[in-house]
């Protein structure tokens, strides 16, 4: 779970090449913000505690979380 959403941040982030994934402050508020939405959505402390029924529904998060981002980053950047 938790490669499958470092995954997709980085994605968001343009690679890790990219200059939002160089920016230590930006990447650091991405990578909380992914996991406080799904301690929220599960009512775990850590990703370690997901169910295995839930593994399915935290994908999808994964992904919805990644589109989230993804608009809100862009939005940033066109303001």
């Amino acid at each position: 779970m938790q490669n499958a959403a470092r995954q997709q941040m980085v994605e968001v982030l343009g690679g890790k090449y990219g200059q939002a994934y160089q920016n230590s402050s930006l990447l650091g508020k991405v990578f909380s913000s992914i996991w406080r939405d799904f301690q929220g959505c599960f009512s775990v402390d850590t990703y370690r505690n997901t169910r295995v029924l839930d593994l399915q529904n935290a994908k999808y998060l994964a992904q919805r979380s990644r589109d989230h981002v993804q608009s809100n980053f862009d939005q940033s950047f066109v303001m």
